[in-house]
């Protein structure tokens, strides 16, 4: 099955929903040919900054999919006919004061298809973000999504058990500073080629504010082969689209099946195997 991706690369203004949505909007609405799905980096609506998430989630978290964030984006999917998976700063709809790193799947209809909450804090988030509980697998248009964060890209383990419960396609939304390029390149390429599956990194570019610390974009897509099929550098508000073949997963698995060996080892006992 073939589906075209879109890689948003966006320098979201600090705090400031209103212009990072206006953007994102007017971005998609100006795609000649549209993407089938498009794909947001960490926090796109607000910008990515320790501080204002230690200090000001109160203020910018919302509860899904009730918040001004989640109901644009289900507009703008309506609205341009495409998916969109995106990643808010989520507000715990019962408990007060607790928070979540999120990732939603809106699809072409504006339905909510699933959301992924980040089990992997980053240490320095770990001050106001919680950590989630549920490796999230999402059928979207047939297809076996599997939806991470971020620090999320540092354990294996994870991708390999999305790859065991039948993941086609990796979607890493992620928000990495500059001097740490090679994290995004080599983690969502080794995430590929390790369970031989389709991986994709989108992560944030550019400064939320002149006080922030500047992310380094390289946003890319990885083959179940490992190889490359497009790499951005630092362009600032862009999309670069990508086509998947998801027919490349069982021929690449044919010619190693390295995955049906794993059934072999103890350490996997107890998850429902669903690989080709």
């Amino acid at each position: 099955m073939r589906k075209l991706f879109g890689l948003v690369q966006l320098n979201s203004k600090l705090n400031d929903k209103e212009t990072n949505l206006k953007k994102l909007d007017s971005l998609i609405s100006k795609e000649v040919k549209k993407a089938d799905l498009y794909i947001l980096p960490e926090f796109f609506n607000i910008g990515y900054d320790l501080e204002s998430i230690n200090n000001y989630a109160k203020d910018f978290a919302e509860i899904i999919p009730e918040g001004e964030t989640t109901q644009e984006v289900i507009r703008i999917a309506k609205k341009c006919n495409v998916s969109i998976v995106a990643n808010i700063l989520e507000k715990d709809p019962i408990i007060i004061g607790k928070y979540y790193d999120t990732s939603i799947l809106i699809d072409d209809s504006g339905k909510l298809l699933g959301k992924y909450r980040k089990i992997f804090v980053f240490p320095k988030e770990k001050f106001r973000l919680s950590e989630g509980t549920s490796i999230e697998i999402i059928d979207w248009k047939g297809i076996k999504i599997g939806l991470s964060i971020c620090y999320d890209h540092a354990f294996p383990e994870l991708y390999r058990i999305m790859a065991l419960r039948g993941a086609q396609i990796l979607i890493i939304t992620s928000a990495v500073p500059k001097g740490f390029e090679k994290l995004v390149e080599v983690r969502t390429s080794a995430r590929a080629q390790d369970n031989q599956l389709f991986a994709i990194g989108v992560n944030a570019v550019g400064k939320p504010s002149e006080d922030s610390i500047p992310f380094c974009g390289n946003s890319i897509a990885v083959d179940p082969h490992g190889d490359t099929l497009i790499k951005l550098g630092d362009e600032e508000d862009v999309i670069a689209q990508v086509s998947i073949d998801t027919d490349k997963i069982l021929e690449e698995r044919l010619l190693e099946p390295s995955l049906h060996e794993i059934k072999m080892l103890k350490i996997y006992d107890g998850i429902d195997f669903k690989i080709d």
